[in-house]
């Protein structure tokens, strides 16, 4: 059965495929981030291990979104381990076990890429698909919370990672001492 949304089946359509391929995306990062959990090593092993398991439970949730998301429109989700190898945008490192610095970046460059790809995804989906319900997914493209109250990646204290600054230069910003980014930090 079709939903009656307002929408027809090729926009429809349309917006699933998009969802479906930020749900692989969201589901590499969700994998990425427990991997990183599991295997940080160093002297921050405890405060990186606490903030890795915080971030891949966000990204869980984040998952379960885009999959209803995809659903309510009447599409189904992809939802295979190959689906989502296939699918994605980001990619895995197998055997590659990074420093807990290296980590860091890599999370953080995985999140801007999907901050930055979600901002394509919406315009497509408003302008072509006729559909604005992205104003509800995760990793919003305006960086500001969602309505559930979570909100955008924390950080850990005193992590120094560079600002895109709107001249497209670049300068450092360390996170406040409360540990979570101000959305504004984590715009590109």
């Amino acid at each position: 059965m079709n939903p009656n949304l307002g929408i027809n089946d090729k926009d429809r359509t349309g917006v699933v495929k998009i969802l479906n391929t930020l749900l692989a995306d969201e589901y590499v990062l969700y994998t990425k981030t427990r991997n990183y959990h599991w295997n940080v090593v160093g002297p921050q092993f405890n405060d990186l291990h606490k903030f890795f398991g915080e971030q891949y439970g966000q990204l869980d949730d984040f998952v379960d979104d885009v999959a209803e998301r995809a659903r309510q429109l009447g599409g189904h989700s992809v939802a295979t381990l190959s689906e989502f190898v296939q699918e994605a945008r980001l990619k895995e490192h197998p055997g590659q076990y990074p420093s807990a610095e290296e980590m860091l970046e890599n999370l953080l460059a995985d999140h801007e890429t999907i901050i930055r790809q979600l901002r394509v995804d919406a315009d497509t989906a408003a302008s072509k698909f006729h559909d604005a319900g992205h104003q509800r997914l995760p990793h919003r493209p305006d960086g500001e919370s969602r309505e559930d109250g979570v909100d955008a990646p924390r950080l850990p204290r005193g992590q120094v990672r560079p600002l895109a600054l709107e001249d497209g230069s670049s300068g450092p910003v360390e996170t406040p001492s409360s540990s979570r980014a101000p959305a504004s930090a984590l715009r590109g």
